[in-house]
């Protein structure tokens, strides 16, 4: 349930509230210290009565502080109900300079987050108890929690009024006193923060905050992170409940319905129509014959009420008569096991397995509910064109008909509180060859726009076929094989023609490293190394991590405590008595971990390739991390006795003496463009993943290439290790990558 209106429309009313107590105050002699009480008495008998909203002041009151003698993190609280909904604005009055650009305290972390979470403990230490069914009625709206700040200024040139939501500025807590810090003039968002958004951003800041500090107690850090893990279960336990609704803004859901090219009197559906975004946008274009459906009660209401003809029930489990000639929506996005018994049985009887998300069950049963020559208009993750169990969709998309459009909104945010990387894309069911026909892709390039410019500028695009300022237009060879698809744009210089090659895995060993399932448990300062005994050090490894992966060589390490399966408590105790004491301090966080059977929670969650990776210890391999932002590929070459951590990607040359070309090759541009083009691309990232990387095909170069690559290879290596600059020694392999592939100076036997 959305409540981002309600929200905006309270906080529209308090700043009209706040600008007349401002009016009454400015002419009285106000202080810091007078100011609460003045505001107070302004609005203590303040009462807004309306048809849909009843709005109250009153002095601080809330069951949460009692125990702390009456004192309050807020000075007035605002309270009522707005369309059925109880809401609760704490409200805290700032007497100061309004057009300071300093940061200035609100109240502490601690405070806010009790607030949010109707916490009643005075400290956040020890277990948190949270009401896990109060705390889901705030994420679906159902009852409204905000923080606000009025803001009179000491000189009286103005007030302002703001709520923590709408703050657009990256939050900050101070990590010296745990204040959280916001001017008194923030930038403000046009869309305030949901709930869970805003509760998750708050605690990701002050867990920043709080490592940045000398004085930091390890101890806070965990309990905020246990909290958010706890919220993160909440959110998708109570899945089981309902079926998450997440609306579609009106102009993306205009550029949907524009893309359809049937006759407006063909019959149409909505899958899900949630509060009637298609439905209303599907009127407006004038199509005369349109149905929905719609499982949850109270959003059907919604959608009759406004006159549309909609179904009550499950589209899964429906049995339509009809044949449509366009289906459109957003279907609900939730993996199998986050769903209601009986829609998870829908789904697995769909789609075949219990592996899948809730849209492939859409879009299966979507397409044979068309008729031949219908149209299937989705916004959906982008996951479906790479995820292994998505395999049979796309198998099936393949034999139905054709993807004619895909729009690739990357990681651009159009769904409040949710971000996914997402595509429209557009299906026509039919036969045809598809070796013969094209797809009309666009990829977004701005990283910041409106709905309502994605609707402009992507109809342009489309119109003209060609790019724009927001897109990047291309149209590519349909896809002919379920293997991983991508829309991915590679460079006019880099598209890929055939050559001799051999695949990674036949070469090499690729892996992922182990995991702890709780790092901080397990990782050991340098410091706390030297204080352990010799037999002690056995039991610390040195690892490599996504940040020590610099490009070409590896920079640093961390080392590891890492328990071996067969170690059982007694030894650990008996034996290790310093590194029992450590885990100790973590033993409630450690147990509740996932574990598989007969393993303690002093032991690491999985030993993944521990066995190979060990008794390949003094062997030189390559580590690259497995999602990574950064423009460039970060293949590097790791130390002999180091293990790859779970965040690293491991590859080991069967035949070492070839690891400085394959280093070199990897880290090429060539490389990069070829890797991308075959599904490595999650939206602005790219995920190096094991799957993807074992099928790689590795060019098979001349020796004389191989060998030209590898020296100088070794060269950058060299000036990096001594901070030279490398970028004429990169320049030479990218040229020779190029020209191998362009003149084709392959050999004919396998290289390695």
């Amino acid at each position: 349930m959305e409540t981002a209106s309600e929200i905006s429309e309270l906080v529209g009313i308090l700043r009209s509230v706040f600008r007349m107590v401002f009016g009454k105050l400015k002419s009285k002699n106000i202080t810091e210290k007078s100011l609460d009480e003045e505001v107070l008495r302004v609005l203590r008998n303040y009462v807004i009565a309306k048809k849909h909203l009843k709005l109250n002041f009153s002095e601080p009151k809330d069951e949460i502080y009692k125990v702390e003698k009456g004192r309050t993190p807020y000075d007035i609280l605002c309270y009522g109900n707005i369309v059925g909904r109880d809401f609760r604005i704490f409200i805290n009055n700032k007497f100061g300079d309004l057009y300071s650009k300093s940061l200035n305290d609100i109240t502490t972390y601690n405070n806010i987050i009790r607030l949010y979470l109707d916490v009643r403990q005075q400290r956040l230490k020890g277990k948190v108890i949270i009401d896990e069914d109060k705390i889901y009625r705030r994420f679906l709206g159902e009852e409204i929690i905000s923080y606000g700040v009025f803001v009179f200024d000491a000189r009286k040139r103005g007030f302002n009024f703001f709520i923590l939501e709408e703050i657009d500025d990256e939050f900050y807590v101070n990590p010296r006193n745990t204040m959280f810090q916001v001017k008194y003039k923030p930038r403000i968002s046009k869309t305030p923060l949901d709930y869970y958004s805003f509760v998750t951003k708050l605690i990701d800041a002050t867990v920043d905050s709080l490592k940045k500090s000398k004085a930091s107690i390890e101890a806070e850090v965990l309990i905020l992170q246990t909290i958010k893990q706890q919220i993160m279960l909440i959110k998708g336990k109570k899945m089981n409940k309902r079926i998450s609704f997440i609306e579609t803004p009106k102009d993306i859901a205009r550029l949907m319905v524009k893309l359809s090219t049937i006759q407006k009197d063909e019959l149409v559906l909505d899958t899900g129509c949630g509060n009637g975004i298609f439905l209303e946008v599907l009127r407006e274009k004038g199509y005369e014959n349109v149905l929905g459906i719609e499982i949850d009660e109270e959003l059907y209401k919604t959608c009759t009420s406004k006159g549309f003809k909609v179904l009550l029930g499950d589209f899964l489990s429906y049995e339509f008569k009809e044949r449509f000639g366009l289906i459109v929506g957003n279907p609900p996005y939730a993996h199998f096991n986050q769903l209601p018994k009986q829609i998870s049985e829908n789904v697995k009887r769909i789609i075949g397995t219990s592996e899948g998300d809730i849209y492939y069950a859409f879009i299966v049963k979507s397409i044979n509910l068309l008729k031949e020559g219908g149209e299937l208009i989705y916004i959906v993750p982008y996951h479906f064109f790479y995820n292994t169990y998505a395999k049979t969709l796309r198998e099936y998309i393949l034999r139905n008909g054709k993807i004619e459009l895909v729009i690739d909104l990357d990681e651009i945010r159009l769904f409040k509180g949710e971000s996914p990387e997402t595509v429209i894309f557009k299906f026509r069911k039919g036969v045809f060859n598809l070796s013969r026909e094209k797809i009309k892709i666009l990829n977004i390039k701005a990283k910041k726009v409106t709905s309502y410019e994605i609707m402009l500028t992507a109809d342009e695009a489309l119109k003209n076929r060609s790019s724009n300022k927001i897109w990047d237009y291309k149209e590519i060879n349909h896809f002919t094989t379920p293997a991983i698809w991508s829309s991915y744009l590679p460079t006019s210089t880099s598209l890929f023609p055939q050559f001799p090659s051999v695949r990674l895995n036949q070469i090499a060993k690729v892996g992922v490293g182990p995991v702890s399932g709780f790092d901080k448990a397990f990782l050991i300062s340098e410091e706390e190394l030297l204080r352990l005994e010799e037999n002690e050090k056995t039991l610390v490894k040195k690892f490599v991590k996504a940040k020590n992966c610099i490009r070409f060589i590896t920079q640093g390490c961390h080392y590891y405590i890492l328990t071996e399966d067969r170690m059982n408590e007694d030894d650990l105790r008996s034996k290790y008595p310093n590194i029992y004491l450590k885990l100790s301090k973590f033993k409630n966080i450690l147990s509740d971990r996932y574990l598989p059977v007969g393993k303690k929670w002093f032991h690491w969650q999985a030993l993944r390739n521990y066995n190979f990776l060990t008794s390949n210890l003094p062997k030189k391999r390559i580590y690259v991390p497995a999602l990574d932002r950064k423009p460039y590929n970060r293949f590097s070459l790791g130390e002999e006795n180091s293990l790859p951590s779970s965040d690293v990607i491991f590859i080991q040359l069967y035949a070492e003496d070839d690891i400085f070309f394959l280093l070199g090759f990897l880290n090429s541009k060539f490389f990069r463009e070829y890797y991308l083009s075959n599904g490595g691309r999650r939206g602005g990232r790219v995920a190096f993943t094991q799957r993807i990387l074992e099928e790689t095909r590795i060019p098979l170069f001349s020796t004389d290439e191989k060998e030209k690559i590898g020296n100088i290879t070794k060269e950058i290596i060299d000036k990096l290790r001594k901070c030279e600059n490398t970028e004429k020694e990169e320049s030479k392999i990218e040229q020779i990558v190029y020209e191998s592939i362009k003149y084709q100076k392959f050999q004919g036997t396998l290289l390695f």
